[in-house]
């Protein structure tokens, strides 16, 4: 019995602690691998477990807290297709015989070279976006100080922030009224005072708005013509509404987004129907009625005659730039080359920088990057969903993220505020 123990102990770095898969040098099917170990302490118990690219776990490490369970799910798009990674587990229970808690030694293949155990991803290896969730479990290991303030505190998710040309309004999403109805809050009035601004139906919902240049009226998706597809509006004073896109039906709201020139009466918009898939990006000019289909491409945003926007045609999702000459592209370029998705680019104010979201932490944090595409910078740190960034200013950046849990434990939207810190 006691060369048994002692042969766990060795193999496992503690007693009792066992690792049931992967095991060492397995390959892997999946980007959301289930990690399972075993542990003979039942009570009062939790581990962390951690996942990095090489064998001394420090790599881009990602550490988990898991709690009153012995299996934990990866769920962040933090896993490559055809590669190697190490993992390692320990445990942290409570003590009857010290009365304290105690902490075991982390779980090794190997304890003598210290070498953990590892997998590897097949070539074909898939996961799923998850561009709304985060790991709930995953340990913020930044150490990054965010200069952060929320902006709305709703019991129900409020979500797709847009800032008004001129700062002073903020426009959003909220279920608070069980559909998603567009609210507006008055920023240069201390941020007090909601007013409701859509009203609709059951079943019928307002999404992603986005602010005209008279900075009164707003374009958004609706799906109130059709229950089952989704047309562009735009708002007049009171509850007045105009439909924009008379021709074409969306699908896939979630990826509808527009933006209104700050120059012109143009707005760009995305497209994605069920007979066109590929989701493009789209021009309207209202004084002439026009449409122009313009590059495939999602989260369009349009500063002067330039538009940023996302794009995957490099085979990865990038932020790239366009340039106009009436409603012709002339001029492509790339931004950013991260092997994460890069998108929801956003223009500054004063047409200088891009903040956009990246996935290159495993998660959906909050990037700014120079129109030249040098100087890329973190912005917030957060293991849940930091995403939709807008310019208050050019120094202050408006989000949703649902880093803050409800009264159930489950992630909420938000919109926060974050100065960035240069």
């Amino acid at each position: 019995m006691l060369i048994v123990l002692i042969a766990i102990i060795l193999l496992n770095g503690c007693a009792g602690l066992k690792i049931l898969s992967p095991g060492s040098n397995d390959i892997v099917n999946t980007l959301e691998p289930t990690f399972k170990w075993n542990f003979a302490q039942k009570d009062d118990m939790s581990f962390e477990l951690k996942i990095a690219e090489d064998a001394n776990l420090t790599t881009n490490m990602k550490l988990f807290e898991v709690k009153e369970k012995m299996f934990f799910t990866l769920t962040i798009p933090y896993l490559k297709p055809g590669k190697k990674y190490f993992w390692s587990v320990r445990a942290k229970y409570f003590s009857k015989k010290t009365m304290d808690y105690v902490t075991t030694e982390w779980a090794f293949k190997n304890k003598k070279t210290g070498e953990p155990y590892s997998f590897t991803t097949s070539q074909n290896a898939k996961g799923n976006d998850n561009l709304e969730e985060g790991q709930l479990e995953e340990v913020n290991l930044s150490g990054a100080v965010e200069n952060i303030t929320r902006l709305t505190f709703d019991i129900n998710d409020e979500w797709a922030p847009a800032i008004s040309m001129d700062g002073k309004k903020l426009a959003f999403v909220s279920n608070r009224t069980k559909n998603a109805e567009i609210f507006i809050k008055n920023l240069d009035e201390g941020g007090t005072g909601e007013i409701q601004r859509t009203f609709s139906s059951s079943g019928q919902n307002n999404l992603n708005p986005f602010w005209l240049n008279d900075n009164e009226n707003f374009g958004f998706y609706t799906n109130r013509l059709d229950k089952d597809k989704w047309h562009l509006f735009s708002s007049t004073k009171g509850k007045g509404l105009t439909l924009i896109s008379t021709s074409v039906s969306f699908v896939g709201p979630e990826w509808l987004f527009g933006s209104a020139s700050d120059v012109s009466d143009a707005i760009v918009y995305t497209v994605k129907t069920e007979y066109n898939p590929e989701p493009a990006i789209w021009i309207y000019e209202s004084s002439n009625t026009r449409f122009t289909q313009l590059v495939p491409g999602l989260f369009p945003d349009i500063f002067e005659n330039k538009i940023i926007y996302c794009t995957g045609k490099s085979g990865n999702f990038d932020i790239w730039k366009m340039e106009l000459q009436g409603n012709s592209v002339y001029e492509e370029t790339q931004l950013t080359y991260h092997e994460g998705w890069d998108y929801d680019p956003a223009w500054s104010p004063d047409g200088t920088r891009i903040a956009y979201v990246s996935h290159r932490s495993g998660n959906s944090d909050i990037w700014v990057i120079d129109i030249n595409g040098t100087n890329e910078m973190q912005v917030t740190f957060n293991p849940m969903a930091d995403r939709r960034p807008q310019w208050l200013d050019n120094t202050t950046l408006v989000f949703q993220s649902n880093r803050e849990l409800d009264k159930d434990g489950l992630p909420r939207y938000d919109i926060w505020q974050i100065k960035i810190n240069e």
